[in-house]
């Protein structure tokens, strides 16, 4: 059974940190595809950003509120994140880049596992399973990534 994260990282509204958020998200997948699919339990991941909402009724807003990180994955929470920490440096990178821009940033720049752990915990909207039991995600099938390519 695979786990959800799902990262939301309000960001600054200046226009540094949302042309950053712009390329994050232009260039994402070339950034982490390598560590991605070395670990080998990544069944999906997509970065997106959430706009900033209309304030006029049909007058759209400008700029971007938020990142938002989805992603399903074999593992729990914390080893999936030591896999991410031990392998991934180009994820290592993207994670640091959005903790940089967010609207409150970690006390200091995220340099350690646990610095990483803690900032990816503290803004995954996807609460735990109960009893270990998904009550918000749904998966339609039981492989593994492992198992799906070989």
């Amino acid at each position: 059974m695979a786990s959800p994260l799902t990262m939301y990282v309000q960001i600054k509204q200046d226009k540094v940190s949302q042309t950053l958020a712009e390329k994050a998200v232009a260039n994402f997948t070339q950034g982490v595809q390598a560590g991605l699919d070395d670990t080998g339990i990544v069944h999906y991941a997509t970065l997106a950003l959430v706009p900033n909402p209309s304030t006029t009724p049909g007058k759209p807003a400008k700029g971007y509120l938020a990142i938002l990180l989805m992603t399903d994955f074999d593992l729990a929470m914390n080893p999936y994140l030591d896999t991410f920490w031990q392998k991934g440096g180009g994820i290592q990178a993207a994670i640091a880049a959005i903790s940089s821009i967010a609207y409150n940033p970690p006390a200091a720049p995220i340099t350690t596992q646990t610095a990483f752990e803690n900032f990816i915990n503290s803004v995954n909207l996807t609460p735990a399973p109960k009893n270990g039991v998904w009550t918000n995600f749904y998966q339609a099938y039981p492989l593994s990534v492992k198992q799906i390519l070989s």
